[in-house]
């Protein structure tokens, strides 16, 4: 019994690191993500869109611009004016899709891509070498913790919604 109370203590011991090493990366994630959006001149609903659009296009996912609006959580004519400043700065493209040119899908544009590169280079440099300290094993594991617990902010976002 005492081997199950100290095991449980240390995985609750983790949980909480975990959950605090979480806050910390998001925090962190939003500093990096401020910085960027200011060298670009970009509002933070810009950056927010820019994102949602990168993060569907690299999931082979098209989105249009009514599910812009609802994943950024702003009025189709904010959306609009949104997208507006980031097609005119290069960042994101629309494109009709097949024979119907009322659909209308966002993509990430080539100026975005050439931005994010050289801003993320670095930071990519780093998570490479840092990552070279983790065996496949761990990283797989790393992986799916994180892939889920995305999946569980989303649904907490949704239900937020």
């Amino acid at each position: 019994m005492g081997d199950a109370t100290s095991q449980e203590d240390a995985r609750e011991h983790l949980l909480s690191a975990l959950t605090v090493d979480q806050q910390l990366l998001f925090s962190e994630s939003r500093r990096v993500a401020h910085s960027f959006a200011r060298q670009h001149a970009l509002s933070e609903r810009e950056f927010d869109a820019l994102m949602v659009v990168m993060i569907a296009e690299i999931g082979g996912e098209a989105i249009t611009p009514t599910a812009l609006a609802r994943r950024i959580r702003l009025s189709p004519p904010a959306t609009t004016n949104v997208i507006n400043k980031l097609v005119a700065a290069g960042h994101v493209i629309r494109q009709r899709e097949g024979g119907d040119l009322r659909r209308v899908t966002l993509r990430y544009g080539a100026r975005a891509r050439e931005v994010a590169e050289d801003f993320f280079a670095p930071l990519s440099r780093m998570a490479d070498a840092h990552a070279q300290d983790f065996s496949l094993e761990e990283l797989q594991t790393v992986h799916r913790y994180l892939s889920g617990m995305a999946t569980l902010m989303g649904a907490q976002a949704d239900r937020g919604e």
